[in-house]
């Protein structure tokens, strides 16, 4: 796989999980989950992690196809 969407409660959560999965070679493309409740912790974990934070539902949206970069154009519409 060429990355993981991580979810979430908490920034704290965020910065440990990209660590471990770093750690096991599975690189985070975004982070997601709870923590997008709070906008604080979202800006809080996209800081502290250096990667885009997307609520569930701008993964729906069409988010999760922008994490897919030059895969996106086989994924049919």
């Amino acid at each position: 796989a060429d990355g993981a969407v991580l979810a979430v409660a908490d920034g704290l959560s965020a910065v440990a999980g990209v660590q471990i999965l770093a750690e096991v070679g599975v690189g985070v493309r975004v982070v997601s989950g709870l923590v997008t409740a709070s906008p604080l912790a979202a800006r809080e974990a996209a800081a502290a992690t250096g990667l885009a934070v997307l609520s569930p539902a701008e993964l729906i949206a069409g988010g999760a196809l922008d994490l897919l970069g030059d895969h996106a154009a086989a994924v049919p519409a």
